[in-house]
């Protein structure tokens, strides 16, 4: 059997959905849609377990001499492409930009835990969904104005 690689060719972030299609021979969309699905419906258990994928799993045209090369590699890998994307979204936004969109976030979160834990929000368990489609809509609003 093949050995498991992360794929250097179907990669939308690290490569590690496309290794995975690759590896059991299915579609990587539907990789990604399942790691999607674990984000969201197990409390965000998708995101850690896809970065300890993308630590663990070679890159398939990368060949190290063993197992602590591979992983000082990838850890290099995830940190350029954090990188490239805080500049592509970041780069011309200033410091006090982001403190101001990071400070309001933190605010939102935070007073809606507190209304849930206060019941004053008690549907909050089950319409939670819909407060992330409104924010989604309303970044896609802004984007397309631009």
């Amino acid at each position: 059997m093949d050995r498991l690689y992360r794929s250097s060719t179907n990669r939308v972030i690290g490569g590690v959905c496309g290794g995975l299609a690759e590896y059991f021979k299915v579609d990587a969309e539907i990789v990604r849609i399942l790691f999607v699905t674990l984000a969201i419906m197990f409390s965000g258990t998708g995101l850690p377990v896809y970065l300890l994928l993308w630590l663990f799993i070679p890159e398939r045209e990368a060949a190290f001499a063993d197992t602590d090369d591979s992983i000082r590699h990838n850890v290099d890998d995830i940190k350029s492409t954090f990188g490239e994307f805080r500049q592509r979204h970041w780069g011309n936004a200033n410091s006090s930009d982001r403190l101001l969109i990071g400070g309001a976030i933190l605010v939102g979160v935070g007073l809606l835990l507190l209304l849930r834990n206060l019941n004053v929000l008690g549907f909050f368990n089950d319409l939670w969904p819909l407060g992330v489609i409104a924010v989604g809509i309303l970044i896609l609003i802004q984007n397309i104005k631009k």
